[in-house]
Formats: C-alpha cells, structure tokens, sequence
C-alpha cells in the first residue's frame, strides 16, 4: 500500500469512528414533586455557551425540550454563575403560587459590565398539557426568591432596573425596591403591599442623601433623591415627594459632575416628574 493510499484508509477509519461527547457539556437537574428539569449547555468559555437547553420531564412524560431562547436579538445567553452549578444553580424547580404545580427556573446571564440577569420561568398549563414560559428581567440588579409575607409562596424580591443610569452615572444612581409575584401566569407587581420594604429602602437613600450632599468628590445626590421620591409614592406620600428636592435644587444640590450630560437643576426635576409617571409611580 502507498503512503497516499495508507493516510486515505486511516482518514476513513476516523470518520466511521463515532463522535466523542464534549467533554464541556454540562447538565444541572432538579425535582420537586412529579415534575423533574434538566438544564444542560455546553460551555465553549466563561463568555461563550452553545446548545442551551431545557427539558421538563412531568409524570414520567418528557413535555418540553427545547432551546432556553435568548432575551433579545444577538444578546447571548450564558447560565448565572459562568456555569458553576455547584455554587451559583441556575436551575430551580419550585411552586411559586402555592397551587400544586412546581414551576421551573433558568436563571440566566448575558454578559457585559452591567447587564443583564434574567429568569426563564415555566409554567405547566393543564388545558394543553404543556409548559408556557414567561421571562423575569432583572439587569443590574439580580433578584432573591423570599417569602416576604410569610404565607407560604414566594416573591421575587428585586430593585427597578430603569432607574440605572437614568439620572446620572451608573455607579451613583439609587433604586426603589420592586416585588414581583407570579400569579395567573404572569409576574404581577404588589410592591405595594410591602410598605415596610419601601421604607427601608427609603431611610437608606436618604442617609445616603445628608452623608454626601456636601462632598465636593461623591456630591451627586441626583440618583439617590430620585429612588427616594419613587419610594415616597410607592407609601402613598406623593404630596411631599418633592419637598426634599427642591430643598436640594435651593441649596444648589443637583448639579452635574463634571463631563455628566444628564440633566441637571430644574431640568432634572421635570425629568424626575416625567419618568415617574411614566413608570406608574405618580
């Protein structure tokens, strides 16, 4: 046999070898009742994961198994943790609304300094014998799973993403609290129903408020006076929302810090206003 003839026959037996398993493939599993997920991709990098999928298996009968979808065009999906299931899960199967049924949970990532954590949450629907899907958006901020009023079901305890970077930089911006319960299949707000929480909340981005109000290096108030406000609606107290502001606007409190375009002054209130209104807080 040639040497051309010898590399052809030894290329044919690779081929009919059968392909080896990635070795980076990794699968999560969670049961609670009848209903068991599996969780699987295979991690390419810490920043790159391909074939991210979910399965549901319900009474011993396989109801999904199909793509996690990704969260927006050209995102990227990743599991929370860079696919360290033994310290960050990113799977969870729990009852959320106390009927019985477990739902399941993917929590998932898309990468990027201050974005964006999410959870796919599925759904049993008894009618079509099959899971519906309905997606929890958290950004910067993450969520915990809390059973807030003590009845037995949880709550998504999180903070109102579009309150980053909304009036000033990033890194000095404040957030009201936001509680989310899923119920009728959907994620419905009850923040309101949780006056305590918002307090809290609120004494907090006032401290933040008169510690730093006059410091020359830290003194842009603008982001925690606006979460103050919104807390301040979310207690029913929207008449003296703004008292502390323009109190701040007097004393010349809410400027811009240098190269910061957001607005500033009085520009800053009527856009505090707007949003707020905007967002269902007013």
């Amino acid at each position: 046999m040639t040497r051309s003839l010898a590399l052809l026959a030894a290329l044919l037996t690779l081929a009919l070898l059968p392909a080896a398993a990635s070795a980076a493939v990794q699968t999560e599993t969670r049961t609670a009742g009848n209903v068991t997920a599996e969780f699987s991709y295979d991690k390419v990098s810490d920043f790159e994961y391909r074939d991210v999928r979910i399965k549901i298996t319900r009474a011993g009968a396989v109801l999904l198994d199909a793509p996690v979808p990704e969260p927006c065009d050209e995102c990227g999906v990743a599991p929370q943790g860079a696919g360290d299931p033994e310290n960050v899960p990113a799977l969870a199967v729990r009852d959320l609304n106390g009927d019985g049924e477990p739902e399941v949970l993917v929590d998932l990532y898309t990468g990027g300094a201050h974005c964006c954590s999410f959870t796919q949450i599925y759904g049993y629907k008894a009618d079509t014998n099959g899971y519906f899907r309905v997606k929890g958006s958290w950004y910067d901020y993450g969520y915990e799973l809390v059973d807030l009023d003590k009845d037995g079901n949880p709550e998504f305890r999180a903070a109102d993403f579009r309150f980053a970077a909304a009036f000033t930089a990033y890194v000095a911006s404040g957030a009201p609290p936001r509680v989310l319960r899923f119920q009728n299949n959907r994620l419905v707000d009850v923040t309101r129903s949780f006056p305590s929480l918002v307090k809290q909340n609120l004494k907090q981005y006032l401290r933040l408020y008169k510690k730093y109000r006059g410091d020359k290096d830290i003194g842009d108030v603008r982001g925690w006076l606006a979460a103050y406000a919104a807390d301040k609606y979310l207690l029913g107290q929207g008449d003296t929302a703004f008292d502390l502001i323009y109190a701040a606007y007097r004393r010349g409190e809410l400027k811009a810090l240098d190269g910061d375009t957001s607005a500033s002054g009085k520009r800053y209130i009527s856009a505090l206003r707007k949003q707020l209104r905007k967002w269902g807080y007013r």
